[in-house]
């Protein structure tokens, strides 16, 4: 069997990249350290004591933790069964210019602005890991083209106003032309190599941030779906830990108001729901999601049992998701091929029985509308008998009363006074007959004495 390389595009978030590097980099490089007679030790470039990088600026990990990276830039990844490498292929654009962050860019970036002192940068050098990663499949290369989102309407707020803001927050203008910029310069990086999954987190400005990616990078893709993947949703990055398992409070920008599935307005806060089937010309497709989440969402899990995102993350979900269908495929391949070395004769009867069978699911389906019409008809004539005995002709008719009025109940004694609504064997029953059983009772009780 050939190998295979599949190529995905993911739009996603700063601190879910930055977490990303830390699990797969920090982590590893403090293992392959304790391990120093190790020959899979590597450089991995990101440390967490201080540095210099060659275009002069000095920059700390804090501690283990990572810097920041820009908007719309892009990262490619190439995952294999026992190997993972990583290259910082586009800078992207910078939209907060501030003295005490510092930004990752390729090798050998100048930066006036970074001279000012504006901002501060750190190169980012190509990474390679050797890992073991068992569910892949030796034979497959999974290559991931890793994009931040672009500015958004949270980005540009400060202060209270931005605690306060609107959820799942939207592209501005600059964030539009940000991504527009990314996808042209990944058309020339990649140069007619063929895309074959895009994904997006279930944060609008992430599948925004792909359309507008798409129409600088190639317009033939927006046919395709976008497929939400789970567990790559913006989140806080924890230095020291691993991100999915230590959240707060979840800020209002990180807050989907996607219901997949459902539209129209709720019936306490009447808030619109937004299905989010469509943004744009993209079509979204949030089955695999909402398998994960137990056919359910992040903010509100399904019945059924789902999965938690500290026990896995976005590329090994994305990997799930390719090799599902890519076994589909191959699933259809093999009866195709099948079919074909069949005979002909065992082929013809094949055909016979499906006609057969669409034949007697046609019938089905004309008996069922007959049935349907049917039940109708005599649902109607059962409600026009109704209203013929109650207030049309024939049948005994109710007694009105005046509106308002109140039904008295006839009582015994009403009833032995006047003969009006009481019959004759009513009278007899409640009447003579009787009174004579108690006028015999009391005679015989006192002839006894």
């Amino acid at each position: 069997m050939s190998s295979k390389t599949y190529r995905s595009i993911i739009v996603s978030h700063q601190a879910r990249l930055r977490c990303f590097l830390h699990d797969y980099l920090i982590n590893n490089n403090d293992q392959s350290n304790s391990r120093s007679n190790s020959s899979d030790s590597y450089d991995s470039g990101v440390t967490d004591v201080e540095s210099v990088s060659s275009s002069g600026s000095e920059s700390k990990g804090g501690g283990g933790g990572l810097h920041r990276f820009q908007n719309g830039c892009v990262i490619k990844l190439i995952i294999t069964s026992t190997s993972l490498s990583l290259e910082l292929v586009y800078n992207g654009s910078i939209d907060e210019e501030k003295p005490t962050y510092t930004y990752y860019v390729k090798p050998g970036t100048i930066d006036e602005k970074a001279k000012q002192g504006k901002y501060q940068i750190e190169e980012l050098h190509p990474i390679f890991i050797k890992v073991n990663f068992e569910h892949i499949n030796p034979i497959n290369t999974f290559e991931f083209y890793l994009i931040r989102h672009g500015q958004a309407e949270h980005n540009v707020l400060k202060g209270m106003s931005k605690a306060f803001s609107n959820k799942n927050t939207k592209l501005t203008e600059d964030g539009r032309a940000q991504a527009l910029s990314s996808g042209k310069h990944l058309k020339d990086i990649v140069r007619g190599k063929e895309i074959d999954y895009l994904f997006a987190s279930d944060l609008n400005r992430t599948s925004e941030t792909m359309g507008h990616f798409l129409k600088g990078f190639n317009n033939q893709l927006m046919d395709k779906s976008i497929v939400i993947l789970p567990c790559s949703h913006e989140l806080t990055y924890t230095k020291n830990s691993h991100c999915d398992g230590h959240q707060g409070i979840t800020p209002n920008e990180n807050i989907s108001t996607c219901e997949p599935g459902k539209t129209g307005k709720t019936l306490l806060t009447r808030q619109t729901i937004d299905s989010c089937d469509t943004i744009g010309d993209l079509r979204l497709d949030w089955s695999f999601y909402s398998k994960f989440y137990g056919s359910g969402t992040r903010r509100k899990r399904g019945s059924e049992v789902s999965k938690q995102c500290r026990d896995t993350d976005m590329f090994k979900e994305a990997i799930e998701y390719i090799t599902s269908k890519e076994g589909r495929g191959n699933k259809r391949a093999k009866l195709s091929s099948l079919l074909h070395d069949m005979p002909q004769t065992t082929r013809d009867k094949m055909s016979n029985n499906l006609n057969k069978l669409n034949d007697l699911s046609d019938k089905s389906d004309q008996l069922k509308e007959g049935a349907n019409a049917f039940a109708k008809s005599a649902q109607q004539l059962a409600l026009a008998q109704k209203s013929s005995k109650w207030w049309g002709k024939g049948g005994k008719t109710r007694r009105k009363r005046r509106p308002g009025s109140k039904r008295k109940g006839q009582s015994v004694k009403r009833k032995r006074k006047g003969s009006i609504g009481v019959s004759r064997k009513q009278r007899c029953k409640y009447g003579r007959r009787k009174y004579h059983r108690k006028t015999k009772k009391r005679q015989r009780g006192g002839n006894q004495e």
